[in-house]
């Protein structure tokens, strides 16, 4: 979960009755005062950029279903602040004991594709990586993999090298001359 603090932006989704054409997209908004962990007083902007405050608007922190009929509308956090505090919170919990940053499960981890996923498990089997931090192990597995592009295309670029035909040798002043 999200810690809601003072100056952080989030989407407001706005009441029914609030003129806006637009209701298929969210006003951008700030925290300006933190009641509790669902319930914030807000700065937020409509689609023309006019200024406008609300309070004690709900936090919807994705838990659930959205909140239907809100009398002042509701905020969420954006997507990427969510993929944020799941790669976080999935941090925290690697590192939360010496020596269990292997244990971290992949999956939970947003935004790691699998062809990642093996090259990090390949070196979490190496004993001298035992206690490397995560994002370092995926940057050496990133690395490798994009060596492992460049390799590839080295090796075809030289077969089909290999196979195109010499390029003939045209007379020149030197090579004409017989013996």
């Amino acid at each position: 979960m999200i810690l809601p603090t003072i100056g952080r932006k989030l989407w407001y989704w706005p009441p029914e009755d609030f003129p806006h054409p637009d209701k298929s997209q969210p006003l951008d908004a700030t925290i300006a005062y933190v009641h509790s962990m669902d319930c914030i007083n807000i700065g937020f902007r409509d689609q023309n950029g006019v200024p406008y405050a609300a309070q004690q608007i709900y936090l919807w922190h994705g838990e659930g279903n959205r909140p239907v009929g809100a009398i002042f509308g509701y905020c969420e956090w954006m997507l990427f602040q969510k993929g944020q505090a799941m790669k976080t919170e999935a941090l925290e919990i690697a590192n939360a004991a010496p020596g269990t940053a292997f244990d971290v499960d992949l999956d939970k981890i947003p935004f790691t594709p699998p062809y990642l996923k093996e090259r990090i498990n390949a070196l979490r089997a190496n004993p001298q990586h035992r206690n490397v931090h995560p994002d370092v192990l995926r940057h050496l597995a990133e690395a490798q993999f994009r060596d492992d592009i460049k390799a590839r295309k080295d090796a075809q670029e030289a077969m089909i090298r290999a196979q195109m035909p010499q390029p003939m040798r045209l007379p020149t002043a030197e090579n004409d001359i017989a013996d």
